[in-house]
């Protein structure tokens, strides 16, 4: 039984909930796992005391079909994820909600249940959140069993979250590292405010639009100019290692964002 399992955009994403997992829920890094229950190489696969299950999957993107339904169609035959949660940018409204309707729409058609119970489910939580959902656990006709006496199929239940990044705001796993260097500290925010608007130019000067054209480019350029001042030793920096080298679980910005993952008990 795995634990939990996360879906997450990039590998940025998995090294920074890989650490806060290590970190504050005391899960270890299995290096190799052999018989693992996904064969993926993008997933990262932990262990805690107990010899629980727990992966991040990195999908490579913001297309979490693929791995959503290759977790929902296991799940039809064997009940194998207590908990799964989708880690994703917190991008314009209609892109967020039109995502998070793809993958409702795809949990409806793997498990054959209807879209509308899951929508009435997800109504209230459009945005970060957890829905427990409820299914047999093998390709049947509701109806007949329900006539039988016995009934050979159990139902499984997948405690499911959708959680944005950053939650407050638009703008992605950058834009929280860059808020979360900035905690407590006066000179730090006039920084981030100064690049902030040096970015911003690059959209209304004309001899500037050839540059960071997309959103995402602008918000890494951003933490890339930040971490160059504050701390130039580190500006060559990839981002793997930025996010190697800072210890995020000590923020407080890092309590809220991720309490769906630190507080709520689904990955203990």
């Amino acid at each position: 039984m795995i634990k939990g399992l996360i879906l997450c955009e990039g590998n940025s994403d998995q090294i920074l909930l890989g650490q806060l997992l290590q970190k504050r829920k005391n899960w270890k890094f299995v290096k190799k796992l052999n018989n693992a229950p996904f064969n993926n190489q993008n997933i990262a696969w932990y262990k805690n005391t107990a010899e629980d299950l727990f992966g991040i999957w990195y999908v490579g993107g913001s297309n979490f079909i693929p791995a959503v339904k290759s977790v929902f169609k296991r799940e039809l035959l064997e009940h194998t994820v207590e908990s799964l949660l989708v880690v994703t940018d917190n991008d314009d409204t209609s892109e967020v909600e039109d995502r998070l309707n793809v993958i409702i729409s795809e949990i409806s058609s793997t498990l054959k249940i209807g879209s509308e119970h899951l929508e009435q489910l997800f109504q209230t939580e459009r945005k970060s959140g957890w829905q427990d959902i409820s299914f047999y656990n093998s390709f049947a006709n509701v109806t007949k069993r329900e006539d039988s006496i016995e009934d050979p199929f159990e139902k499984s239940v997948v405690h499911f979250g959708y959680l944005l990044i950053p939650e407050e705001c638009n703008g992605a796993l950058e834009t929280f590292m860059l808020k979360a260097l900035c905690e407590s500290s006066d000179s730090r925010h006039e920084v981030a405010d100064k690049v902030h608007d040096f970015v911003a130019r690059f959209n209304t000067e004309s001899k500037y639009n050839v540059f960071l054209k997309r959103r995402r480019d602008k918000i890494k350029a951003e933490l890339g100019m930040f971490v160059s001042v504050i701390n130039p030793d580190k500006m060559f920096d990839t981002l793997k290692e930025l996010i190697e080298s800072v210890d995020w679980s000590k923020f407080d910005l890092t309590n809220s964002q991720f309490s769906m993952l630190l507080d709520d008990g689904y990955f203990d």
